[in-house]
């Protein structure tokens, strides 16, 4: 399997997410996938690849976003179920990931809007 890394320019503002396989230097953030791609495609529906649009970034974002509310007002989600995946192994785990898909929604949009 080919290795997937998500990267996003990031001057600052917020402080970086705490993630297991995440990165930052020089206003770059990268996280590695090995181990939260099963998660996200449960989770959200979304194949994570090399070639993964803008659209399907907010898909993944907006649901991930969606599931985080879900267990905050009902005390559970198909998010919780944390012993069935490598790296998420709490609601934290979870919201930081969605920080991350937020961020790198936000600089992907930016960055292909037409000048």
């Amino acid at each position: 399997m080919t290795e997937i890394i998500f990267d996003a320019s990031y001057p600052g503002g917020r402080d970086p997410p705490d993630l297991g396989g995440f990165e930052h230097k020089d206003g770059e953030w990268r996280l590695r996938l090995d181990g939260y791609e099963r998660f996200i495609q449960d989770v959200t529906g979304v194949a994570v690849d090399d070639n993964i649009s803008p659209r399907e970034l907010k898909t993944i974002q907006s649901r991930i976003e969606g599931c985080v509310a879900t267990y905050k007002r009902s005390g559970g989600c198909m998010c919780d179920e944390f012993e069935s995946y490598e790296h998420v192994d709490s609601l934290e785990t979870v919201q930081e990931l969605s920080r991350f898909f937020r961020v790198l929604v936000a600089t992907r949009i930016e960055d292909s809007l037409p000048t």
